[in-house]
């Protein structure tokens, strides 16, 4: 195959496939190139954003059975869980949407390559297929979107049967008595309460002073206190040390600021982030330099070697399916020639789906301290809305922090049921430089997560119904 593009889209995550999709409806020539049709969707699709939150949602409704059942007058009887048909059900969730995904690319004639790409030259894309076959294939403009791996850290080596990242923990089949947690983040976090619900007993470990370290302090104070009333046991400022390995069992040492402990556990669970998938030595003989980790792009996502666009995870920009979308249709504009709208880091939602959700967009208030801004800080509780009490959700609160000469948003941090559909309210209102005070001005259909919106907005420069 010796075949000429307009555009190579080198990895089929949410960045490289949604490029190639708007490029190819614009009437461009396209190719994606990715190891095997099993990685199509990227991480996102494979091991973490699908298969993570349908294991998330099956956990939830177990453990609100058991917990509440009885109160609801239903009566039923919760079952030991059966995980692997919980995984087979969140791989079938995956396998559909990958069939979506295969379908645009027919319809839109972009033509997907199996195999492993690495760049010649600006222009160049050598494609391995096997052990001996290659193709060399030509494009007028290349974007990289080959994503991110699970980082790991010295001492909690991976291998992939005792001591897992969240690409095992998606296909276990076994749910394990204990499994210990290291690293309290998003994902972290979020495999804490699938276990937890699920019935295992689940130890976290976060070696900085607490859980979130990079959200709001006040939310993950908030969210402590739920995640250890739910059972799960919290360590901050702690690091984990492997002891032994045996055959069934893990020996571990959590060691804190003032005392070590000893325990054993069935799986440990590494999520202490993740670090892009990138060759730094291939890269930098094309001509694209390397920032803080990532690859350097402009406001149009391009590198520094001509025609070299970048997307996702290997990007300066946080690492989320939804930014590389963004960031995907910035490229793809860019290489149509048409304007788009740039990115702020700041307006872009981080969410962490955990049984009560967390929410962010803007500033945290320590960054909005650190920056010298002059705002004012303002709280509402779940615990007013009426829909958060019926459905027996009345957890959680609304911080918002508000400029205040301009009333114009700096952050919006949540901690509470639906945060992550109630987030984007207010990261319309920051986009578009709208004072806080405009969107209580709106009229709310009630009974709705969505009046607490309303109801917090109001209260920040003004008086709330509720509160």
């Amino acid at each position: 195959m010796n075949k000429k593009y307009d555009v190579i889209c080198i990895g089929a995550g949410p960045g490289g496939y949604s490029a190639a999709i708007r490029l190819a409806r614009a009437g461009k020539s396209v190719a994606v190139i990715d190891r095997s049709a099993a990685s199509l969707g990227g991480t996102c699709l494979n091991e973490g954003c699908i298969p993570v939150k349908s294991m998330l949602k099956i956990s939830k409704m177990r453990a609100e059975l058991k917990k509440n059942g009885e109160r609801y007058g239903l009566g039923v009887e919760v079952k030991s869980p059966d995980l692997k048909r919980i995984t087979a059900y969140s791989k079938e969730m995956s396998a559909a949407l990958k069939k979506g995904i295969s379908y645009l690319f027919k319809k839109n004639k972009v033509d997907f390559i199996e195999g492993k790409a690495s760049l010649i030259s600006v222009d160049e894309v050598s494609v391995k297929q096997g052990v001996d076959s290659s193709t060399v294939l030509k494009a007028d403009n290349i974007i990289l979107a080959v994503g991110s791996k699970p980082a790991e850290v010295n001492g909690l080596e991976l291998d992939g049967v005792k001591i897992i990242s969240s690409r095992e923990a998606v296909s276990l089949e076994v749910l394990p008595k204990r499994i210990i947690i290291a690293g309290a983040g998003a994902i972290g976090i979020e495999f804490a309460c699938i276990f937890n619900n699920l019935g295992s007993e689940v130890i976290l470990v976060e070696i900085k002073d607490c859980i979130l370290p990079t959200e709001d302090k006040d939310i993950a104070l908030g969210l402590t206190q739920l995640l250890k009333k739910d059972g799960i046991k919290i360590y901050t400022k702690s690091r984990l040390e492997i002891k032994q390995k045996e055959e069934n069992l893990v020996r571990v040492k959590i060691v804190g600021v003032d005392k070590e402990e000893e325990v054993g556990t069935d799986l440990v669970l590494v999520a202490v982030g993740r670090q892009p998938a990138i060759n730094i030595g291939e890269l930098k003989k094309v001509g694209i330099e390397i920032e803080g980790g990532g690859v350097k792009v402009d406001e149009n996502m391009k590198t520094t070697a001509s025609h070299i666009y970048a997307v996702g995870d290997i990007t300066p920009y946080p690492m989320f399916a939804h930014a590389a979308y963004k960031e995907s249709e910035i490229a793809a504009l860019s290489i149509l020639g048409k304007p788009s709208a740039k990115i702020n880091s700041w307006e872009i939602p981080a969410v962490v789906y955990s049984n009560i959700e967390t929410a962010r967009v803007g500033l945290t208030e320590a960054r909005a301290s650190a920056a010298g801004s002059d705002y004012k800080v303002s709280k509402h509780f779940f615990r007013s809305n009426g829909r958060a009490v019926l459905s027996n959700y009345p957890e959680g609160f609304i911080k918002i922090i508000a400029d205040v000469k301009s009333r114009k948003l700096i952050g919006v941090s949540i901690l509470g049921h639906e945060a992550s559909e109630l987030i984007h309210q207010f990261a319309l209102c920051m986009s578009h430089n709208i004072p806080v005070d405009e969107v209580g001005k709106a009229i709310y259909a009630h009974p709705t997560f969505s009046e607490i919106v309303c109801e917090a907005s109001t209260a920040v420069f003004g008086q709330a119904l509720h509160g």
